[in-house]
């Protein structure tokens, strides 16, 4: 059975007062805000991902388009998200980096895959709307620049195969710092977000 971020969205709004005092946001090297609220064994991952207007911390260099190692189920709590999803074939255009973790940080590592991307498909997700990226699949989420977003989001059917990237034939390894981001504007915008009657109404039906 698929797991939906919308069955989960009461543990958000029914707990936000304690997670907003207790748990730190930290910035993505895809450039948003993420928050873990819960990572028990046994249950999906749940997190909340901030996109501040006029802000981004991406890594460097700036490749996006990216897979999970875990299927992601998203619920649009404010704001517009491009959903960009790829098919991918075997080419020349791409080296494929692997994701690894360590101490909170992460860091991609060039191998020796090749690959390049035979097509797009693009969505535009809206306030209130769920959509599903499914483990293994490249892809990219894209807010303007000069607008915001707040997503809820869970994840579920966790692999041991690492994530994996695609960039240019750069560097062998590339490290990330996942700096802290200020905990009292994070929370702000997830309270504005939940706020939001489309969001409320469909807490209520779950």
């Amino acid at each position: 059975m698929k797991t939906n971020a919308l069955d989960h969205i009461n543990v958000l709004l029914n707990n936000i007062d304690t997670f907003a005092v207790s748990i730190q946001p930290l910035w993505h090297p895809l450039g948003f805000v993420s928050c873990v609220i819960r990572d028990n064994p046994g249950k999906p991952i749940l997190r909340v991902h901030y996109w501040p207007p006029n802000e981004r911390r991406t890594k460097n260099p700036d490749w996006p388009v990216h897979t999970h190692s875990y299927a992601l189920s998203s619920l649009v709590l404010h704001g517009n998200i491009e959903d960009i999803q790829c098919e991918i074939i075997d080419g020349e255009e791409y080296s494929i980096y692997k994701v690894s973790y360590f101490n909170g940080d992460s860091e991609i590592t060039r191998t020796d895959g090749k690959a390049s991307i035979l097509n797009y498909n693009s969505e535009m997700r809206i306030e209130g709307e769920q959509y599903r990226v499914e483990r293994g699949v490249f892809h990219q989420s894209v807010v303007k620049l000069s607008e915001s977003a707040v997503t809820f989001v869970a994840l579920s059917e966790s692999s041991c195969e690492a994530p994996l990237v695609l960039g240019e034939n750069g560097d062998h390894r590339y490290p990330y710092d996942r700096m802290p981001f200020n905990q009292e504007v994070f929370w702000s915008a997830v309270r504005y977000a939940i706020s939001n009657p489309i969001i409320q109404n469909l807490a209520k039906n779950t």
